[in-house]
């Protein structure tokens, strides 16, 4: 399976799909070793996560994935500090120029740049000091194989 994204050609630009930046997160040696069970589009009230994995030592780790709408990333990765240990960014190389790097630094969010031969992080994250139990809690039993799709609905 090739770690390069493809490209969908629309007149005489290149426009790159944000579900082709899936496959280059998941070949990074950072995750790949560490992944016990993934999901995609996980619900987290109001909003989806666009990846959430469970590692064998027990962290779960939130990517979003951007390849335009780069303004409401930062915000997407805070909220996932609620529930993740661990929360990242994940951004199409021409879209990193636009990133506040040293607020994401300074928020712990990692950072990760994808490009047409794979991906790199450039920034990895910090153990998230904003995380609750009871959203942890919630995600992963949104998480758990018997639930079939991962859905989470307010947590009171």
């Amino acid at each position: 399976m090739s770690t390069k994204p493809r490209q969908a050609t629309r007149g005489a630009r290149t426009k790159v799909l944000e579900a082709q930046l899936y496959e280059p997160v998941f070949s990074l040696p950072l995750f790949r070793d560490q992944m016990v069970s993934v999901t995609r589009e996980v619900a987290f009230y109001r909003k989806r996560v666009d990846l959430v994995w469970l590692t064998a030592r027990g962290d779960l780790v939130a990517v979003e994935l951007k390849v335009r709408d780069w303004k409401r990333v930062l915000w997407q990765a805070s909220i996932n500090q609620l529930f993740a240990d661990f929360s990242y960014v994940a951004v199409w190389h021409r879209a990193l120029k636009f990133l506040d790097l040293m607020l994401l630094k300074q928020r712990g969010i990692g950072v990760i740049v994808i490009q047409e031969n794979g991906a790199r992080t450039v920034r990895r994250a910090s153990r998230s000091p904003l995380l609750r139990t009871v959203h942890r809690e919630a995600v992963l039993e949104a998480l758990a194989p018997t639930n079939g799709a991962a859905t989470l609905e307010a947590v009171s």
